[in-house]
């Protein structure tokens, strides 16, 4: 799942852990009542015979469990489940970077190393991963989602060419105008000493 997600589920859970676990909280009651079932079987409560608590949760709270699931925390302890922060940072030490056709596991990794590179702006990294896994939003691409009535180039010199990713990038003719100027730029700045 995107970070986004996951910070917004670690929140969730977290704040839902605190105040089950709270002996202070006013809404403790009702947390258990309703999540008791689910965090029973996380192992951060215990039911007891003098409070009820229901066997099947609300959908949102059956959100906190395909999280839960999904983020492999089986094995992660109460004083965990009740820091957002430290539910993110155990999802991630649990991420693997999944295998990219026609490259090895190591060949993989450099690859994702440098389209997620820690220099680089937000901005690129988030290009590098649009391209990288073919959401970026060409015309080809809203065409098949119906968004569009043709997918051909809007430049007139392209002459109605197919736009995918790497004609946006490379093959179109106002591209190469960029990437001409770009590198004519590029020759100026690197000869100023």
């Amino acid at each position: 799942m995107p970070g986004i997600l996951l910070f917004l589920w670690a929140t969730y859970a977290s704040m839902i852990c605190k105040l089950v676990t709270d002996a202070e909280a006013k809404t403790a009651c009702l947390m258990t009542y309703f999540a008791g079932h689910i965090l029973r079987h996380w192992g951060i409560f215990t039911p007891t015979n003098h409070r009820p608590w229901i066997m099947r949760a609300p959908w949102f709270y059956e959100t906190l469990n395909q999280c839960y699931r999904e983020y492999g925390l089986q094995n992660v302890g109460p004083v965990t489940m009740r820091k957002h922060r430290k539910i993110q940072e155990m999802a991630r030490l649990r991420d693997i970077t999944l295998p990219v056709d026609l490259l090895s596991g190591d060949a993989c990794q450099a690859v994702w190393v440098c389209i997620h590179h820690k220099e680089l702006h937000k901005d690129h990294r988030d290009l590098n991963w649009l391209i990288t896994h073919q959401a970026l939003p060409v015309r080809t691409r809203r065409y098949r989602e119906g968004q569009l009535g043709l997918p051909s180039c809007p430049w007139p010199k392209c002459h109605g060419a197919t736009e995918t990713i790497e004609h946006l990038l490379w093959l179109c003719t106002c591209a190469k105008e960029v990437w001409k100027r770009v590198k004519q730029i590029r020759k100026v700045v690197t000869s100023v000493s």
